[in-house]
This record gives C-alpha cells, structure tokens and sequence, in this order.
C-alpha cells in the first residue's frame, strides 16, 4: 500500500489509555464531518449476515498500530485497571458500528455482542445470565467506513487511487495489530469494566486489554474445577494454569 495512504488509514501512534468505561481509543487522527449521525439502516449492521457470509476477497482489512499506556501482557497490571475479571462464554456476535450515541461522533470500529458470565473473579456480575460486550474492531460497510470520514480525507484517497480499492470492497475491516478475533461459542478469562464509551447502557460490558485481556480458555466444557482451567497467553502462544494468573478461591 502506499505509504502515504498508509498514514491516512492507520492509527499511527495510536494512545490506549484506561478510561471510565474501558480502555479509550484516541481516534482523533480524523476530522469528524458535520452532522456524523449514521443512517439507521447501518447504524447497528448485523454480523451474522454481513461479515460472515461475504467471501473474504470482499473485505478490505486495514490495520492500525498502537502504542500502548500500560502493559498488557502483565495480568497484574490489567487486573489493577479493570473493575471485573471474568470468565464467559460467547453466545453470540451481533455486529460492528463505528459510531457512538454517547459522544455523537464517529469511533474506530467495534464489535458487539452478547456472552454469559460463567464465573466471577474481581467484581460483582450477574453468573449465568447474557449480557451485552463491546470490543474494540470490526468489520463495517464500506458506505459506513466512508461516511467516517470528512471531506479531506475523501480528497485525499480519491487523489491517491485508493478509492478502487473501496470500490471493489464490501466491507472494511479495522484491526489493532496484535490483536486476537473474538469467536462464537468460546469461553474465555475476560477482563472487563462498564460500558460507558458508545451506548453507556446498564449491565453492559467493555471486554479491555485487546490480546491480553481476552483469554481463550481451553477445554472449558470438560473441565470439573477452576483448578483444572488453562488459559492462552497470546503473546507467547502457551497454555498457563489459570490459577498462575489469578485467584480463583
């Protein structure tokens, strides 16, 4: 890609910070275009029947580097900057959207959802009951992608020769390198706080700490005890005793 286009589609230098309802994003690397309200009819796109069933050649993934204000590799830390460890299973993922109704701008996409709370670690949460998860990423339309972008920017890959690119693409997928997908019917260590950035809804959750902070358990469903649990570790690719990570007395 070229490098110039690059600059425009990443986040380079991206901030993560710990907010009030999870880890903050600064997407400020785009103006926002009057009026950003998006259409109703792709204003909560579903999943199952976009991102799931389009051929992959129609999918345009744009990854974004990332620098990060804590380190999310070490559970002690995400544990000291989360108000809730969790483990849960994902019932299902309903879609993606790039806007919030709390700020009324347009934000890196996001994927949300819906899991149970198997067992609770830090913090009070209601065990065996669906509830709503929002995760950082996600794979949007490419009329929604566009409608985030100002006028500028536009311009900008109009006079590059990007815009064939989008042209020929369905969706525009957004990543932060590194990062693991979120999967259907896993159950995973989650580290979580209140959703307050896009909704800010009641008994909704922000999962935070991108690959550190979402844990593919293994085996979760023939396992008799948290003893027995393993968790990834996404940075070096090894299963580790649950109990090595967290407390679960």
């Amino acid at each position: 890609m070229n490098s110039k286009v690059k600059g425009i589609l990443t986040v380079a230098g991206l901030c993560v910070a710990l907010g009030i309802g999870g880890f903050i994003i600064n997407t400020n690397w785009q103006s926002q275009p009057e009026n950003p309200k998006p259409n109703t009819e792709y204003a909560q796109a579903n999943h199952e029947d976009s991102t799931k069933a389009t051929a992959k050649e129609n999918i345009y993934t744009i990854p974004s580097s990332a620098s990060l204000a804590v380190d999310i590799s070490n559970p002690d830390v995400l544990s000291d900057m989360c108000d809730g460890i969790v483990l849960a299973t994902i019932d299902s993922i309903d879609g993606s959207n790039n806007y919030s109704e709390v700020s009324g701008e347009y934000v890196f996409p996001y994927t949300y959802g819906h899991i149970t709370i198997l067992e609770s670690y830090k913090g009070n949460f209601p065990i065996g009951e669906s509830v709503e998860f929002y995760r950082l990423g996600g794979t949007i339309s490419v009329d929604q992608y566009r409608a985030g972008l100002s006028e500028g920017e536009l311009e900008k890959l109009s006079s590059l020769g990007e815009n064939s690119i989008l042209d020929n693409s369905e969706w525009v997928k957004r990543t932060i390198s590194g990062d693991v997908e979120i999967e259907e019917g896993k159950t995973y260590l989650m580290y979580i706080n209140p959703e307050s950035a896009y909704y800010g809804k009641p008994n909704t959750y922000a999962i935070v700490g991108l690959q550190g902070g979402l844990r593919e358990v293994q085996n979760a469903n023939n396992t008799r005890s948290a003893s027995d649990l393993k968790v990834l570790n996404n940075f070096t690719n090894n299963w580790e005793d649950l109990s090595s990570i967290i407390k679960t007395e």
